[in-house]
Parts: C-alpha cells; sequence; structure tokens
C-alpha cells in the first residue's frame, strides 16, 4: 500500500541544505537529491524519472498560465554513491540539457498513441519520480476574496509503485518549499523519522503517526 506525507522545509531550513551543495545548486534539485538518496537508501548509480514543467522551455515560452498538459518526463542518472552535492549538481545538469527536440517527440508519441486507440497507462509513480512546482503561484488563488491559502498540497491518486516526490512552494514565500511524498507505506514511515532527511531543520507536517511539527533532535 501507498501512504503519503508533508515536508516544510522553512527558509533556514532551505539555507543550510542549499549552504552544503555547489553554488547555483537550485531547491528542487537540491530536495530531489536529498529525498532520492533517502528513499533508496543505497550507494550505487541509478537512474531516476524527473517529471518537469516545459512551458518555459519551448522556443517559444508558453505563458506560466497556459491551461493544459505541460509535464514532461525524462530520465536522469547519477551515481548515488557520489554525495548529496554531486548527485544535486547532476539532477541539474540533466533539467538544463533537455532540448526541445525531445518535448517534441514525447507530445507526439503521446498523440500518435491516443489516434491508435492505445490503452491508458500510468505516468506517475511506476518509477521513483520527482516533480518540481516550486515555481509555481500556487499562493495567488484566492477562495475567499484577499485571503490567500493557507497551505497548498498535491496529491498524485493512483501512483502506485515506486513512488512520487512534488516539490512546491511554502505559505512564507521566500526560499521555504514543502515537499509532498507519496511511496510505499514502510518507506514513508522510514523517511518521516529519517534524522540525516531532517537534520537542515525541515518538519514533517503531516503523515503516519507524526505530529503537527515533528522534529529530528
Amino acid at each position: 500500500t501507498m501512504s503519503s506525507a508533508t515536508f516544510h522545509f522553512p527558509a533556514d531550513a532551505m539555507r543550510a541544505l542549499l549552504s552544503s551543495l555547489e553554488p547555483e545548486t537550485t531547491p528542487f534539485a537540491a530536495l530531489a537529491a536529498l529525498f532520492w538518496l533517502r528513499v533508496a537508501g543505497a550507494e550505487e548509480e541509478r537512474e531516476l524519472t524527473l517529471a518537469l514543467d516545459f512551458r518555459k522551455k519551448m522556443h517559444a515560452p508558453l505563458p506560466t498560465g497556459y491551461y493544459g498538459s505541460a509535464v514532461h518526463f525524462t530520465r536522469a542518472r547519477a551515481d548515488l554513491a557520489s554525495g548529496l552535492a554531486a548527485v544535486a549538481a547532476a539532477l541539474d545538469r540533466r533539467v538544463a540539457s533537455v532540448p526541445e527536440e525531445e518535448l517534441w517527440a514525447a507530445v507526439e508519441w503521446l498523440h500518435a498513441r491516443q489516434a491508435e486507440g492505445g490503452e491508458p497507462f500510468q505516468m506517475y509513480g511506476p518509477e521513483f519520480t520527482c516533480m518540481g512546482l516550486d515555481h509555481v503561484p500556487m499562493y495567488g488563488a484566492e477562495f475567499v476574496a484577499g485571503v490567500p491559502p493557507a497551505r497548498v498540497a498535491c496529491r498524485v491518486g493512483g501512483a502506485a509503485g515506486e513512488g512520487i516526490v512534488i516539490v512546491v512552494p511554502a505559505a512564507e514565500g521566500d526560499a521555504a518549499r514543502d515537499v509532498v511524498v507519496t511511496l510505499p507505506a514502510e518507506a514513508t514511515a522510514r523517511i518521516c523519522r529519517d534524522v540525516e532527511l531532517l537534520r537542515y531543520g525541515a518538519e514533517v507536517v503531516a503523515g503516519p503517526k507524526v505530529g503537527t511539527g515533528a522534529k529530528a533532535q
């Protein structure tokens, strides 16, 4: 069975994490690498699926407000034995190197499959996947006039398999981030207690049998 948890990384926690990595490392790569290492628990070369918003990766960029499927799945490879900084750098390089031709090839493949009446298939979670949504202005939404959301969380239904990690903005803005995970139940319970994952100052704000605000000691 799968279960979910939400981790909050305040601005100070993100600064502590990023200060341990190479200069210019993005928050998404830092968090994706951290969760990949802690979930995998391995020291070998592995592949990770990245789910990326490609609106701004086109030669003629799509507006941020474009409503439609703008997620591209690509594979990244890294030696997990090389450590957090090296893995994060490898993820940033992969994100930066995705060519526009790869984006169009994926779109055309999906259209062709649909035209041929292909069976539906699972995209999120059969392989361990990290999705970057921390640039999306989620807190600009207003369900009550003048009142921003208290907290935004994203969950992908039916993400069975190795699971998915989603990086989103946090309510206080600035450098803070929230991370929502859907993983096999044992893995979720384990990382909610993972001292290495929480050592930078992150909090588990929702998770299996975890009280609000639980921190590593």
